[in-house]
């Protein structure tokens, strides 16, 4: 849906508060399995989606403590999307961050670490 909105703002823009709130009414052991791709549709409205992002900001920095390194490299990249990498700016932790997060990007898988993503979001 995110992507959908993304390549079709002028159309879908009305459905990104389903997007980037989806986290608020999924049960509990639902929002464990599908965290990082809420973080991977929010990240990918980032540019659309300045005012949403900005109220959810505090759920996705909490992302970065999250102990599945997939969840913790989408909630960085997020951020970097998003510009606002300021919850980054004090996680230092994350530069030596070596767990693996695997990113849908121009139509290839990509596999980053936690590590090489913050890296790229702080320079």
């Amino acid at each position: 849906m995110a992507e959908i909105i993304h390549r079709r703002p002028a159309m879908f823009s009305a459905h990104i508060p389903i997007v980037v709130y989806l986290f608020r009414v999924m049960e509990p052991e639902d929002l464990v399995r599908f965290r990082a791709g809420i973080l991977w549709g929010i990240g990918r409205l980032a540019d659309i989606a300045t005012s949403d992002i900005d109220a959810v900001l505090p759920w996705i920095a909490s992302c970065l403590d999250d102990p599945d390194p997939q969840v913790r490299g989408m909630a960085v990249w997020c951020l970097a999307q998003s510009r606002r990498t300021e919850p980054l700016q004090a996680r230092r932790d994350l530069l030596s961050d070596e767990g693996v997060a695997v990113l849908y990007l121009d139509g290839s898988l990509i596999h980053r670490s936690v590590a090489e993503l913050t890296r790229r979001a702080l320079t």
